[in-house]
């Protein structure tokens, strides 16, 4: 008993089904082949116009919409330092006071607690941490 292989061929919109003898046959004779022309896509004046002032448009709209959000983003920055600023140089006294009072033992003043590096780096550590809570209180 011989075994029969069979093979699916397409031809135009529909499959046709082979075996290997009839495949032999057809071997012989070529199928034509015609070349398929690309399709031009014809672009209207108008769809360029759209897709451009769509463009211009979302451009627009993003820009205002930083232009509104910008100051109130550095307002609420500014508040945050404030507060930030406020909390860290109650946290600095506290910490001055037991480092320079317990622990040295020396007497306690205001300007060896506040010298002339302690405030620039309050200042920076709390605009970095503002930042950061600003960002933190947008994202919620």
């Amino acid at each position: 008993m011989s075994e029969t292989k069979y093979h699916f061929r397409r031809e135009g919109n529909h499959f046709k089904l082979s075996s290997s003898q009839n495949r032999s046959e057809q071997a012989e004779r070529p199928t034509p082949v015609q070349p398929i022309a690309p399709k031009r896509v014809k672009r209207s004046i108008w769809s360029s116009i759209g897709s451009f002032f769509g463009i211009l448009f979302s451009g627009i709209v993003m820009i205002l919409g930083f232009l509104i959000a910008t100051p109130f983003f550095l307002l609420s920055v500014l508040w945050n330092w404030v507060i930030t600023f406020i909390g860290l140089s109650i946290f600095w006294i506290f910490v001055g006071a037991i480092y320079y009072g317990m622990i040295l033992g020396l007497a306690m003043d205001t300007n060896l607690i506040f010298n002339n590096t302690s405030i620039p780096i309050l200042l920076i550590v709390s605009l970095l941490g503002a930042i950061l809570l600003t960002i933190a209180q947008i994202r919620e």
